[in-house]
């Protein structure tokens, strides 16, 4: 598989400059497969509190099928039964999380939704076409690149004036460091990433990046280039001391359980036991 480096002949670049200029191209692109989902209280009058997180659309032969991490959507609905006014939106459009929602697997922090072609348009977003290959089997390499697409909080803008919310998003290039059946992980480190538009700093707050896609790019010899849907972000940095204070470990969740219905299939594996 080709992947985004420099240095692989396949993509042809010249110099840094053209291969930057192709990342920041992809960056762009990848930022129209993810979308917010965000709840608050109908009741109450800007300024007020607005709870975000990430997800994003899978297409199958047959449907659509929302993805987000499990945890999410348990805080959403701890939320709802507290706060019946609460109301959730998927992007700009009002949202019925509970009604959509298909399967949920805390164990694995997977949840996924319906959502049909009509709300798919209406929230301008692009769905990742894995109906003719799934599951993606020998996508996931160590030290293939990765992008991460999400919403964080800290970079959400809250305009009491305009009664609105922005979700500014964030996305960044990374290697696979790991991986089992499970997860994907990254020791993300500043110094050693693919550059990005959004490069951000160790110990970046990655809170409302929850559910967001974890995308593993291809380009053929032909020169098509493959999106491939690999994981959803389900954890952030964890902060390490001497040496490992230098990066930071990311935590991706695989999603070839997710079947064509939007059904959930556990793994059995309990264990870490890394690629090989």
């Amino acid at each position: 598989m080709a992947r985004l480096t420099l240095d692989n002949p396949r993509f042809g670049f010249k110099t840094e400059e053209d291969a930057n200029n192709f990342r920041q191209e992809i960056n762009a692109a990848g930022l129209r497969y993810a979308r917010p989902i965000c709840w608050h209280d109908n009741a109450k009058a800007f300024p007020k509190e607005i709870i975000g997180a990430s997800c994003f659309i899978l297409r199958f032969a047959d449907r659509l099928v929302g993805v987000t991490a499990a945890h999410v959507v348990r805080e959403f609905q701890k939320a709802k039964a507290a706060t019946p006014s609460l109301v959730c939106q998927l992007h700009r459009m009002p949202f019925d999380l509970e009604a959509a929602l298909i399967d949920i697997d805390d164990t694995l922090d997977i949840a996924t939704f319906g959502i049909s072609e009509r709300e798919l348009k209406t929230t301008l977003t692009d769905a990742f076409d894995v109906s003719a290959r799934w599951p993606l089997e020998g996508v996931v390499e160590r030290d293939a690149s990765i992008q991460l697409i999400g919403y964080p909080e800290n970079i959400r803008v809250i305009n009491s004036f305009e009664r609105s919310a922005v979700f500014n998003a964030w996305g960044a290039f990374d290697f696979i460091d790991d991986f089992n059946e499970r997860e994907i992980i990254l020791t993300y480190d500043p110094e050693k990433v693919l550059p990005s538009p959004t490069k951000p700093p160790l110990g970046y707050n990655m809170s409302g990046c929850s559910g967001g896609p974890a995308i593993v790019h291809e380009i053929r010899p032909s020169g098509l280039h493959l999106w491939h849907p690999v994981g959803i972000i389900v954890g952030g940095p964890k902060f390490g001391e001497g040496d490992a204070a230098a990066f930071d470990i990311i935590r991706v969740r695989r999603i070839d359980c997710i079947q064509p219905d939007g059904r959930i299939e556990g793994t059995s594996d309990t264990g870490w036991l890394p690629g090989r």
